[in-house]
């Protein structure tokens, strides 16, 4: 019987806070990774959408 692999993208919100003078400065901070983790929030990790669907091709030749 055929395996198949499903791919899935997985979907999820998340917050991130930046102190910061004014939007400029905030968005460059923020593309520079330059906040703690704990000034980051996570929410519904649980959504996912469907990307593909492929038949995975054995490398063992199957006798029939």
């Amino acid at each position: 019987m055929p395996q198949f692999e499903i791919t899935e993208k997985f979907v999820g919100w998340g917050s991130a806070y930046v102190w910061a003078d004014n939007i400029e400065e905030a968005k460059r901070l923020y593309q520079q990774g330059d906040y703690d983790d704990y000034e980051h929030d996570f929410d519904n990790f649980q959504d996912y959408e469907f990307v593909e669907i492929e038949e995975v091709k054995s490398t063992i030749e199957q006798n029939d």
